[in-house]
């Protein structure tokens, strides 16, 4: 995107990556506090048309996405990689057992407190709320998101909309599975946030 000639701001929620905070604390209403910040931040700086801004949410993130795109009014384009829209469905796939005030995901862990929101978390009924252009692109093969989320999801669309079954499993690991995806991504952009 930004070889496009997009602006574009890429960060961390609270307790992943670079940012601040161990993920045992993370809620998921700091994710959607920082995400809402983060669009703040974009409309605070004056050199970005904060009229015609563009979301993408990779898995977490993307119901995060549609959960900030339902709740700001200049949302343009919306574009949801192998969104999680449905925390219910994926703890009773994962059935994690509470040990000593923490539920342990493979190499991490959240207070039970935090995994119990997270594990009600869902925004799969905002669809018809939606009001940007939306993209979904999901892999047939994901063994962490079922496509089904999306797949429902996008029937509930009432906006113009594209759906794109890819495969290379949760984040894309295949050559021509993530060229595709990054050409529809940024065509996506170039036809609904046309730089002038």
């Amino acid at each position: 995107l930004c070889r496009a000639g997009y602006a574009c701001l890429r960060f961390d929620y609270r307790g992943h990556g670079d940012a601040p905070l161990p993920f045992e604390e993370f809620r998921i209403k700091y994710a959607v506090e920082d995400a809402l910040n983060a669009v703040h931040y974009l409309e605070s700086l004056g050199k970005v048309d904060s009229s015609r801004i563009g979301v993408v949410g990779l898995s977490m993130g993307g119901g995060v996405a549609v959960k900030i795109t339902s709740i700001l009014e200049n949302i343009e384009a919306l574009v949801l990689l192998a969104p999680a829209l449905h925390f219910p469905q994926l703890i009773k796939r994962g059935r994690a057992k509470p040990v000593n005030g923490y539920v342990y995901m493979g190499a991490h862990r959240l207070k039970v407190d935090n995994a119990l929101e997270l594990a009600g978390f869902t925004v799969i009924e905002l669809a018809p709320k939606i009001k940007a252009p939306t993209l979904i692109i999901h892999a047939v093969d994901d063994g962490v998101v079922p496509i089904n989320q999306s797949r429902r999801f996008y029937k509930d669309l009432r906006v113009e909309k594209r759906f794109v079954e890819l495969s290379g499993g949760h984040v894309f690991n295949d050559y021509k599975a993530r060229e595709r995806l990054i050409t529809e991504v940024r065509n996506w952009f170039i036809s609904h946030i046309p730089l002038e």
